[in-house]
Formats: structure tokens, C-alpha cells, sequence
């Protein structure tokens, strides 16, 4: 009886465990600074999202070890890339540090007239791989961190990466 009741407590907790990891994670600031407030965060993913429905695709969900890993580029406070990214990474910068992050977001979105989802290309001359990376049909976590004190031309340079990353080829959605 008393190792039924002890497997049994553990089959409890382990049900537990899993019933835990299947909650839908909140969209709160992470651990640790990442720049954003949370009304930013909101901001940023309503942005996203808005966005995505639009087009039938699933929401984006808010990633904290995204977040974190955009946050490490963003305090470098350079305006550049990743040479090579495990990640989708979309940089937004400003020379104003009051600017909303949000409207980086939005920037991005005005890409899409130059992409031409049916044939999976840009159109000569434009830029497009921000707006495709926020509506890759296969992302489905994001993360972003902003320096607000970068020195130079850019004061505030705002990092989003994306997991899955897109841009990998292909119709975007």
C-alpha cells in the first residue's frame, strides 16, 4: 500500500509538471532588464499580431531567452546584423529616444507593398525581409531589447529576434 500511495503521489506531480508546461505563457517582462516596459512589450506583440491575423497566421508568443539574446545586441548599440543568427532578427533604430518601440514594428510593415507573397519575391530595389520575417507563416516566439543610450547617430536601437527565424525561403505566408 505505501509504494502505491508513493507512485501514486508521483504520478500526481508529474501530471502536474506537464499540466504546467502546457499553460499559455504570459506576456509579462522577462527576468533581468531588457529596456522594455511592459505596456512596450504589449505594444510590440499587439504590432506583430495584429498584423499576422490579418493574414490567418497564429500568434506570435513572447520568448524571455529571445528576449535576452536581443537585448545582448541591442547594448552592443551598433546599427548591424548578426553575421550568422540561429535566429530571425529584425533592428529598428532612432535618433530619438522618446520613439515608441511599436512604431519600429510598424516600419517594418511598410515593406510589404515591394513583396509578392504568391511568387515569394521582392520587388527590385526594396528592401522586404523585415515585413517577411514578421509574417513568416512558420515563426512562432519573439523576443526584443532596446539600448535607448547608443552612442552616435542612433540613440536607441531596438533588436526583435524570431524563433523559428524566416526569410529561409519560400512564400512567407
Amino acid at each position: 500500500m505505501k509504494q502505491f500511495v508513493i507512485v501514486s503521489l508521483f504520478i500526481f506531480a508529474c501530471s502536474l509538471a506537464v499540466s504546467a508546461q502546457k499553460v499559455k505563457p504570459k506576456t509579462s517582462a522577462c527576468p533581468g532588464a531588457n529596456g522594455l516596459t511592459q505596456a512596450e512589450i504589449t505594444g510590440i506583440l499587439d504590432v506583430h499580431n495584429k498584423t499576422r491575423a490579418g493574414l490567418g497566421l497564429p500568434k506570435l508568443v513572447w520568448n524571455c531567452g529571445l528576449a535576452t539574446t536581443a537585448q545582448t545586441w541591442a547594448t552592443r548599440g551598433i546599427f548591424e546584423h548578426r553575421a550568422e543568427g540561429t535566429y530571425g532578427e529584425n533592428m529598428y533604430v532612432s535618433s530619438a529616444q522618446t520613439v515608441v518601440p511599436a512604431f519600429g514594428v510598424e516600419k517594418w510593415l511598410t515593406e510589404k507593398p515591394g513583396w509578392n507573397n504568391s511568387t515569394a519575391t521582392c520587388q527590385d530595389g526594396k528592401i522586404c525581409t523585415h515585413y517577411t520575417q514578421v509574417v513568416w507563416r512558420k515563426t512562432t516566439h519573439i523576443g526584443c531589447g532596446i539600448n535607448r543610450n547608443a552612442s552616435g547617430k542612433w540613440k536607441v536601437v531596438m533588436v526583435c529576434n524570431y524563433n523559428p527565424g524566416g526569410n529561409t525561403g519560400g512564400k512567407a505566408y
